[in-house]
């Protein structure tokens, strides 16, 4: 691993109705160590030796109380970190069956929802943008 840049794993759950997807989603709180305010994925840095999906499947565990299964997306690199970003299919009710443990909530929302809403993390809507477009082909 490239070690000049934060290494870190993200989720993100889906569910589609009505041919529309809906991306559930963080509103991190204010003592977040990134992006504080702002809403985002769940998950969060790799630590040690682990892998993506290691590492992926830990913060789910930490942040939602679950034991997941996802599906490798893609990785994405940026200035600041590198991102290997995780599917996973749930259902529409999936909020009620997580228990939120880090961050002020979670909710899902459209692409278009996120594109219109200031506090979604720019690279997360790049990165909804390209789950979308993966999704509906």
């Amino acid at each position: 691993m490239d070690t000049s840049r934060r290494e870190a794993a993200a989720l993100v759950p889906f569910y589609k109705k009505d041919d529309v997807y809906y991306f559930f989603l963080q509103l991190r709180d204010e003592g977040a160590p990134t992006d504080p305010g702002r809403i985002g994925f769940f998950g969060g840095g790799i630590e040690g030796e682990e892998t993506p999906l290691e590492a992926v499947t830990r913060e789910t565990k930490e942040e939602l109380a679950i034991d997941i299964t996802p599906f490798f997306f893609k990785t994405y690199s940026g200035l600041e970190r590198t991102s290997h970003v995780f599917l996973l299919e749930v259902p529409e009710r999936f909020k009620d069956s997580v228990t939120i443990l880090e961050g002020e909530d979670g909710f899902f929302l459209s692409e278009e929802e996120a594109n219109t809403n200031p506090k979604v993390i720019e690279l997360e809507r790049t990165i909804l943008k390209e789950v979308s477009v993966f999704l509906k082909n």
